[in-house]
């Protein structure tokens, strides 16, 4: 009887190991997906600065200009304000 306590107790042990394990690599994976699109988009920004002398005051406004894709960077929203400042990326619930 004990004998199987002592598995029940293993397994179970095991699974919230396991389980731990998963959620730390999902975590690790989100961050890595909001770095990625967060470089994505300061590179469309770039281009676009470049290319026309000024900044962009939106994420549409770089979605048009650039070839970058809504999903590549959806992760986070541009904040301007008109300067010739570049803008302040801010990231949505997401990241």
């Amino acid at each position: 009887m004990s004998e199987l306590l002592l598995v029940s107790v293993f397994v179970i042990g095991l699974i919230v190991v396991a389980v731990n394990s998963a959620q730390g690599i999902q975590a690790e994976n989100r961050r890595s997906n909001c770095q990625t699109e967060l470089r994505n988009l300061k590179m469309a920004v770039a281009e676009i600065h470049a290319s026309e002398g000024s900044y962009p005051s939106s994420l549409d406004e770089v979605i048009r200009s650039s070839d970058v894709e809504l999903e590549d960077v959806d992760a986070y929203e541009l904040r301007s304000d008109g300067s010739d400042q570049p803008p302040e990326y801010v990231p949505t619930g997401q990241c």
